[in-house]
């Protein structure tokens, strides 16, 4: 039997998601086909244990990626759907368009690989919705984001796909302790990544493209292994990528999205200028 000691927050946590359940179906009236507030809307119906309303927003969703051709979130909504939508031939069909979609070789280029950029837009919408969950992103910034996301993620040249990132450049307030939760939250030590010297080491440690498309930055060396700077500390994955890339053992350190932008801007300049 529950002690009870979790009840105070479980409360909270449905009383914030019955919040934005209100909120986010004014805007379908407004705007039906706003995949936002769709997203926001069967997540916080799966908060509540409205799995009917849940599985219902999750497939209009789905048919409106599909109709989009919206190849990087209709394949990061994969498993919600087949988790959400139940064993019925409406669910099957659409989980097969989807398949369909996110291997079409008549995929646009400017969308890179589509399961690459699938796997990074869900970890960064995990993270939005990780702040949204502990009342840091209200509903209308969690939509926004996961918005900015996407498009991010299909943008040609090539633009960060970051929801931290997204929080800067919409000049969000409350960044530092954004930064201090999830540095708690997931045990990751806050560094300023702008304050470290370029060395040639970290010039040449990580490709250009590869530290703007995922929001990574190296900051120094201690002896053998890299010192890193992300925003994303939640994506395993991406810490396994930047050891593969780099060849070596990494130390691994939340920043804040304007110190990783001025790091970029200085070790980018710096690999142009090289020999």
């Amino acid at each position: 039997m529950s002690d009870g000691k979790n009840a105070p927050s479980e409360d909270k946590a449905v009383a914030e998601a019955l919040s934005t359940i209100a909120a986010f179906e004014q805007v379908l009236e407004v705007a039906p086909n706003d995949a936002g507030a769709l997203d926001a809307l069967y997540r916080s119906c799966e908060v509540v244990g409205d799995l009917a309303r849940a599985r219902e927003y999750v497939l209009r969703l789905a048919r409106l990626l599909v109709e989009q051709r919206n190849i990087v979130l209709a394949g990061a909504l994969k498993e919600d759907l087949r988790r959400l939508g139940g064993n019925d031939a409406e669910t099957a069909a659409l989980l097969s368009q989807i398949e369909t979609l996110t291997k079409s070789p008549a995929a646009p280029a400017s969308a890179g690989e589509p399961e690459d950029e699938i796997a990074v837009v869900e970890s960064e919408l995990s993270l939005a919705w990780r702040l949204h969950e502990m009342e840091m992103l209200d509903q209308e910034t969690y939509a926004a984001v996961a918005n900015d996301v996407t498009e991010a993620a299909a943008r040609p040249d090539g633009g960060t796909i970051s929801a931290l990132y997204a929080l800067h450049r919409r000049r969000h307030a409350g960044m530092d302790d954004l930064i201090a939760f999830l540095a708690k939250d997931t045990r990751t030590p806050m560094l300023p990544a702008a304050a470290f010297d370029i060395t040639p080491e970290c010039r040449r440690l990580l490709p250009p493209a590869f530290m703007t498309r995922r929001g990574v930055v190296p900051l120094d060396m201690i002896g053998a292994a890299a010192m890193i700077a992300l925003l994303n500390p939640m994506d395993a994955a991406l810490r396994e990528e930047v050891r593969r890339r780099a060849g070596r053992e990494c130390h691994f350190f939340l920043t804040w999205p304007a110190q990783y932008e001025t790091r970029l801007a200085r070790l980018t300049s710096a690999s142009s200028q090289s020999p």
